[in-house]
């Protein structure tokens, strides 16, 4: 009677931030752990060491007759997934501690994160929305994992694009570069979810919609501006109309900016960010341009704005430097796209997010 239920799993997770409470549903069930040594009790307090540990419990149908256990540590990846959405903090799956009525030795690392005073990760609730950082929240965002709200495509849509979102606030502190493309790849795959809804004039500029309506004149023209059409993709119009269309009046009024300090996002500014982003994502991959130091915010300032001038690069890397979001400012927009996806489809999260 005191084995292990395989009907009941396990899993460790941990984040940097300062989260209280506890949850509990027929479903799920996030526990607190606490650590117990000297050295660890040390490290309370926001401080670069500072880590917040919870298990989480879930029911899953066993694995009866089949040849190989399926490794269910990839609901620890939903679950981080969901929870830094949510909070808007880093999340980290340590590993199973109980699965298929097996103990299991999760992997407890946790590196040393210089960028402790940055939203994403200290002690404090994100200013939009400002969702308190207690688990007893989560009933907000569990019913994506439990409950049949949403379609199957959505749900892979969400899960593919946060998971992109939580590894960019695992990895910032120390590949900053690569954590932008993260956050960039997450908007991708936003505005690749329902893309038939784009308009021509959304896609195309009007040099290239007055050329369609040329080529539609001539013989078989019509056949042509379709092929045309399709080998398009239009990758960085989609980006730039999807995720400035999920923004609503309340992102641009609940910045995380120090005001009067620090340059912020607004209505004025933001297309030219988003375009801005993209290119910066090109030229690091194709040419290489490292910009890390730039798109790092002062952590005095939380500025969603470059404020330093870009040196070091080519005349064209150091104009789209300028014109670029921050990892902050970057990470609030694909944050609250998020949200405001889950939020318009079936699961409410905040009046905020109408």
């Amino acid at each position: 009677m005191l084995k292990p239920n395989k009907d009941i799993h396990k899993v460790l997770i941990s984040t940097s931030s300062l989260i209280l409470g506890e949850y509990e549903s027929e479903k799920t069930s996030i526990q607190l752990s606490f650590p117990t040594n000297n050295v660890n009790n040390l490290r309370l307090g926001e401080n670069p060491y500072s880590r917040t540990y919870m298990v989480i419990t879930f029911k899953n149908e066993p694995d009866d007759g089949a040849i190989f256990l399926r490794n269910l540590s990839i609901y620890g990846d939903y679950f981080c997934t969901f929870l830094s959405i949510l909070y808007g903090k880093e999340f980290n799956n340590h590993g199973m501690l109980e699965t298929h009525g097996i103990h299991r030795l999760p992997t407890i690392e946790s590196n040393f994160n210089e960028k402790i005073q940055l939203p994403q990760y200290n002690f404090s609730p994100r200013a939009d929305l400002n969702i308190p950082l207690n688990l007893e929240h989560f009933k907000l965002i569990e019913p994506l994992l439990i409950d049949d709200v949403v379609s199957d495509e959505f749900f892979r849509m969400i899960i593919a694009a946060g998971k992109f979102y939580n590894r960019a606030l695992r990895i910032f502190p120390n590949e900053p570069e690569l954590a932008y493309l993260d956050l960039i790849t997450c908007g991708e795959i936003i505005s690749n979810f329902n893309e038939e809804k784009y308009t021509g004039s959304q896609l195309y500029d009007e040099d290239l919609l007055n050329n369609f309506i040329k080529i539609s004149e001539i013989d078989g023209g019509d056949r042509i501006v379709r092929d045309l059409k399709k080998r398009l993709y239009q990758v960085k119009r989609k980006f730039v109309f999807s995720l400035s269309e999920l923004l609503n009046n309340n992102f641009f009024n609940l910045s995380e900016v120090k005001e009067g300090i620090a340059p912020q996002i607004n209505k004025e500014n933001i297309n030219n960010l988003l375009k801005s982003a993209y290119d910066l994502r090109s030229q690091y991959v194709h040419a290489g341009a490292e910009f890390g130091v730039y798109i790092t915010p002062f952590s005095d300032h939380n500025n969603e704005v470059l404020m330093a001038t870009p040196r070091g690069f080519d005349e064209k890397v150091n104009k789209i430097l300028s014109k670029s979001p921050t990892f902050c400012g970057l990470e609030r927009i694909i944050r609250f796209c998020l949200l405001r996806l889950i939020h318009k489809n079936g699961v409410e999260i905040h009046d905020d997010l109408n």
